[in-house]
């Protein structure tokens, strides 16, 4: 650049020299001469760049031919051509054993969705309870054998699995709710990981750990400030995800094996919490919400309905259910049968008999496949006219409802989030090109609902966003599972 500068500036004083006419000269004083004159400081100019322009060339050649020669004779270069090639050479390796890592996890973690998805397809696993107490098992089997180095790569790994599940199985509530579960204890105990380091409650052990560097700015950041940053990341709403602001990952810290016990011990409560589900809400229900001589209608087969109808009987007298054949699997009938060898009375309807049944019936009791965080239930087909035939002749309709089956999302729509299944057997079965599809779930909205049964008690419909936003960590309701 210098070069070039020093030609332009000699290319100048030339054309002063040479072509700059004189005042004091006679010859130059008509107009005829002064075209001349342009004409031929044109020219001149062309004809000196076209020869300088090699020379100019040449020049730079030169010099960075005498400056390479400089480098090779310093005896300092070589050590440091040295080094830098050392660094691609190692840096290449760990790109290369980190990719590889990467295949065998994923052949690994396809290996275990296949294995589910099967059970699923065949009916080896089914039913809610059953279903989530699988999918967290897994999941903890997962945090127990795999590698993992920090709280980012376990986030990514239980994200992977969890949407090779959800693949062939869009419409199982429970899977993308327990996955999210997890990985809201996982955030939780890293949170609280950040706290005991700002408290300076690790022991010597792990003081190495106490300044770390964040991956995504290279910088060294303090725990106190990843604590303070975490705490407003618990308390934010919904809202922030419709902001721009960006927000720096945290999670690249060196796990420890403290946070990888915790992180097992809080699956495992999970799992305790799915299996006595029940047990819980049996004993925090207040039965004072039946009364003597009640008739219960009910719908189709529900486990904690189940258990739930048959501690009614025995809590209060003259007790008397109805129940609706439901779904085309008659799990009606089931449900009829378990609670009639159980001594309770009950009689058994058709679907098409309960707009005139309703008015003799004083609640209704329904189970449910989940609840959206709005209000709203998703049940078996059917489930939307019983709620809109209670809801014309002023009956209370309850639904039972584990908080495991709690949606984290507050939108629901039942035309494009739905599944078809064949229609009951028809004498016209034999007729050709003639198919019945009907829809597998209904969605109840919040005001034909007048109570929820949880295992914390008996609660409204606005209080389970509140117990959704505690459940579900704000980062995980943009995962793209469903």
């Amino acid at each position: 650049m210098k070069e070039t500068h020093v030609h332009n500036n000699i290319l100048d004083k030339n054309e002063k020299i040479f072509h700059t006419p004189n005042n004091n000269n006679d010859n130059l004083t008509n107009n005829s001469s002064n075209d001349n004159y342009n004409k031929s400081y044109k020219n001149f100019k062309e004809e000196y760049i076209e020869q300088n322009q090699k020379t100019h060339t040449n020049m730079c050649e030169q010099k960075d031919i005498s400056m390479h020669s400089q480098n090779i004779c310093n005896p300092n270069f070589k050590e440091n051509e040295i080094i830098k090639f050392e660094k691609k050479q190692k840096k290449s390796e760990k790109l290369k054993k980190k990719r590889q890592k990467e295949i065998i996890s994923a052949y690994w973690l396809k290996g275990i969705a296949d294995i589910l998805n099967e059970g699923f397809k065949n009916g080896y696993i089914k039913g809610s309870n059953i279903i989530g107490k699988k999918i967290a098992d897994v999941l903890k089997k997962v945090v127990e054998i795999y590698h993992w180095e920090s709280v980012y790569e376990l986030i990514e790994i239980i994200k992977y699995l969890g949407k090779e599940i959800i693949k062939n199985n869009k419409m199982v509530f429970i899977i993308p709710n327990i996955i999210r579960r997890v990985l809201t204890i996982i955030r939780t105990e890293h949170f609280k990981q950040l706290y005991l380091y700002n408290n300076n409650y690790i022991d010597i052990m792990n003081k190495n750990n106490n300044m770390i560097i964040d991956e995504l700015t290279n910088k060294t950041v303090n725990n106190s400030f990843l604590y303070e940053r975490e705490l407003l990341n618990f308390d934010k709403s919904l809202s922030c995800y419709f902001e721009n602001s960006s927000k720096n990952n945290t999670y690249k810290i060196p796990a420890t094996n403290t946070l990888k016990h915790s992180i097992i011990e809080g699956i495992t409560e999970l799992i305790a919490e799915i299996d006595l589900s029940w047990g819980e809400t049996e004993q925090r229900t207040s039965y004072d919400l039946f009364m003597e001589n009640d008739v219960i209608l009910t719908m189709g087969y529900s486990f904690g309905v189940e258990k739930f109808l048959k501690n009614i009987n025995k809590k209060k007298e003259g007790i008397s259910i109805i129940v609706v054949g439901g779904d085309i699997n008659r799990n009606g009938f089931k449900m009829a049968r378990l609670l009639s060898e159980d001594g309770v009375d009950t009689t058994y309807i058709p679907d098409s008999a309960i707009y005139a049944v309703i008015p003799k019936v004083t609640k209704v009791v329904i189970g449910s496949v989940a609840v959206s965080s709005s209000g709203g239930a998703i049940t078996k087909i059917g489930g939307y006219n019983i709620a809109c035939s209670a809801f014309f002749y002023s009956k209370p309709v309850i639904v039972v409802l584990p908080l495991f089956k709690l949606l984290y999302d507050p939108l629901y729509d039942p035309l494009r989030h739905n599944e078809l299944q064949p229609g009951p057997p028809m004498i016209y079965d034999n007729t050709e090109n003639f198919y019945i599809r009907i829809s597998k779930y209904d969605y109840i909205p919040q005001k034909f609902i007048n109570l929820y049964i949880t295992e914390i008690g008996p609660i409204d419909s606005f209080q389970l966003y509140n117990i959704a936003k505690k459940k579900y960590h704000p980062d995980d309701i943009d995962l793209s599972f469903d």
